[in-house]
């Protein structure tokens, strides 16, 4: 059987309208409740990226 995992975030972006556009996305892990802002789309997906990874280690894993 295959285990499943699931995690969530929520993805606010407020759209800064000035000589060129400027985002700010704030990004909050919702099973870990922290929130963090970047300035960028990119920035942000690898936030995401990088904390579903962590939490897909095994403890065996993070001994290594």
């Amino acid at each position: 059987m295959m285990n499943q995992f699931i995690t969530s975030f929520i993805v606010r972006c407020h759209v800064i309208e000035s000589h060129q556009r400027d985002y700010r996305i704030k990004l909050t892990h919702v099973q870990g409740e922290n929130e963090i802002s970047f300035d960028s789309f990119e920035d942000a997906m690898n936030h995401m990226k990088q904390t579903v990874e962590g939490l897909q280690k095994s403890p065996e894993e993070d001994r290594k």
